[in-house]
């Protein structure tokens, strides 16, 4: 929630490297 702020694209880089 709070780490969004910092890195709200983080959630889709984390996607991107599981694939």
């Amino acid at each position: 929630a709070k780490t969004s702020q910092r890195y709200p694209h983080a959630r889709i880089r984390a996607l991107r490297n599981s694939n």
